[in-house]
């Protein structure tokens, strides 16, 4: 967390503007507003999430179009981006609680410099308006939600504008890893209580009670795949907010039927739940709402969440130092030594390295450290195939690799080193992260910092599989895993030409896929087209009375 120095506290003139007292809808605003002198920022707004609160009372929904705030950056930088995340309160009425939904990139409207403070930075006025108005529903007297800022642009840090002259419930947080931080807190915050300066424009729709049907509104899930016992947050959109409304979630894993999920309440809350333990499982959602006073019900629209094996993002936000080369096992792998050339995270995922349990092979890497400076070179394996790449001291799925100094990336400077595999490791594909970072190890979720990371694939073999001649399958292996879109490979090394069956069930045993295929060396094209829906099949490779299978995943 970096903070720009801060001056002298300046007065604010800033406005709270809700006008909603009619029953129809009404242009809306709640300004938190500038002054001549910028007073201090909080950053880097680049890598950190910083959320203001928006207050909305006596109006059953608020539609937010368009936001302004003033940003700090270095002297010349061009803001890209502003994303927007939007948020329910938190149990404990102290800052954001479960995320509700969030915007795309948007590039801004309009950018006013309103000139050079603090030295050497521009103050940045920027008007952004939603692609998609967001709707924030009201429970008839008082509602507080969160709205979370990051922008994006090329060079260093960005500042968010601060006063501490509040104007609104809450001060201003930010998204410390897992944790919101207050801006008052003395350790983890800033030591004074703050508002953000930003701005929300847009319409709401004064208070009434219910007198027939709600509306049905939509079921929103977040993320819509992750890990086995990875929490998730559902929300609805477009629903009715007025008082005397009952609301009740439901869910349907697999199909088995809808059941309840926690107790109905008057009031519309988020919904946090829990991932299923089996890949591959489906849960939909719905929302019901209930008009209490005339009986009148109303169903949601339904958000289906996957069990699927995900991974984290990887930012280096200083700079792309590049990975330049990765030999191990099957993968030879050579890349751009450009600096900033390439992304902080590449998706190699379609190269695959065959190992077998219990054996160790070499790895070599590369990498450009851009000067005289050393990097730190990590290899991550998630061996048991859980979607985590563990880094707990003593872990079996983390592997920290020889420094490389002074290097081109170019040159014959490496970082060589052995990958153990381990006896348990699980069969079948699984995904390995080789990391390079400036001066400290990177973590596998790395968000810091200068240097880049790259995914692979690696196939684990039972040995006794991989030294059977007789075995015409053997050494087959599919890719990607997931699949992405309509069309996914196996290499199989012992055959060229021949025809073989491919044959692809549901969980459920349902055939979806059957069809002969050439292979072309070595290689098995299978183009499903809209056969696969998101979730979990077998794929069985059958040639000359013997047949290999796989278990793979459609996102």
């Amino acid at each position: 967390m970096k903070k720009i120095t801060m001056l002298f506290i300046a007065t604010l003139g800033a406005t709270l503007f809700w006008t909603s007292s009619i029953a129809q809808t009404q242009s809306c605003s709640q300004e938190t507003l500038a002054t001549a002198v910028a007073e201090n920022g909080y950053g880097n707004l680049k890598t950190l999430i910083f959320a203001n609160d928006l207050a909305l009372s006596g109006v059953d929904s608020f539609t937010l179009n368009s936001v302004q705030l003033n940003v700090m950056v270095n002297t010349g930088v061009t803001l890209d981006g502003v994303t927007l995340r939007f948020y329910e309160d938190s149990a404990s009425g102290n800052g954001p609680g479960a995320e509700i939904g969030s915007t795309p990139l948007l590039a801004p409207t309009t950018i006013n410099n309103l000139g050079l403070v603090f030295g050497s930075f521009d103050r940045l006025e920027v008007d952004v308006d939603l692609i998609t108005p967001f709707t924030f529903t009201g429970n008839g007297s008082a509602s507080v939600f969160w709205v979370g800022v990051t922008v994006n642009h090329v060079g260093a840090d960005a500042f968010m504008e601060i006063t501490t002259d509040t104007n609104t419930p809450n001060e201003i947080y930010y998204l410390n890893g897992t944790t919101w931080v207050g801006s008052s807190d003395p350790i983890d915050g800033y030591d004074e209580v703050s508002d953000g300066i930003i701005s929300f424009f847009g319409d709401c729709i004064a208070s009434s009670d219910c007198s027939g049907m709600p509306n049905a509104g939509v079921t929103i899930v977040n993320p819509a795949t992750g890990n086995a016992g990875s929490n998730y947050t559902v929300t609805a959109q477009g629903i009715s907010g007025a008082p005397g409304i009952s609301f009740q979630w439901q869910s349907n894993t697999n199909g088995a039927g809808w059941i309840d999920e926690g107790t109905a309440s008057n009031s519309y809350m988020a919904y946090t739940a829990t991932a299923p333990a089996q890949i591959g499982d489906e849960v939909s959602w719905r929302l019901i709402s209930t008009c209490v006073s005339t009986g009148d019900v109303a169903t949601s629209d339904i958000a289906t969440f996957t069990v699927a094996i995900t991974y984290c993002d990887v930012q280096f936000p200083s700079a792309v130092e590049p990975i330049t080369y990765v030999n191990f096992a099957d993968i030879d792998n050579t890349t751009s030594a450009a600096v900033g050339g390439s992304p902080a995270l590449e998706n190699f995922t379609s190269q695959i390295a065959s190992v077998d349990q219990g054996s160790s092979y070499p790895i070599e890497i590369k990498g450009n450290t851009d000067g005289s400076f050393t990097s730190k070179i990590m290899v991550y394996v998630d061996w048991n195939q859980d979607g985590v790449f563990d880094n707990a001291v003593g872990s079996n799925e983390m592997y920290a690799l020889p420094d490389i100094y002074g290097s081109t990336g170019e040159d014959a400077i490496s970082s060589t080193g052995s990958i153990a595999v381990p006896t348990s490791a699980m069969l079948g594909n699984t995904t390995m992260r080789v990391m390079k970072r400036f001066s400290t190890a990177a973590a596998p979720c790395n968000v810091s910092g200068y240097g880049q990371a790259e995914d692979y694939t690696v196939e684990v073999v039972d040995p006794a599989m991989s030294v059977d001649d007789n075995f015409k399958l053997s050494g087959t292996r599919l890719y990607p895993n997931p699949i992405n879109d309509g069309a996914f490979y196996i290499h199989a090394p012992t055959l060229n030409g021949e025809q073989v069956e491919v044959n692809i069930t549901d969980m459920a045993g349902r055939q979806v896929f059957n069809n002969k295929l050439s292979v072309n060396n070595s290689k098995v094209t299978v183009s499903v087209n809209n056969a696969l829906t998101s979730g979990l099949y077998l794929v069985t490779l059958k040639h000359a009375g013997q047949q290999h299978t796989f278990r793979v995943v459609k996102n």
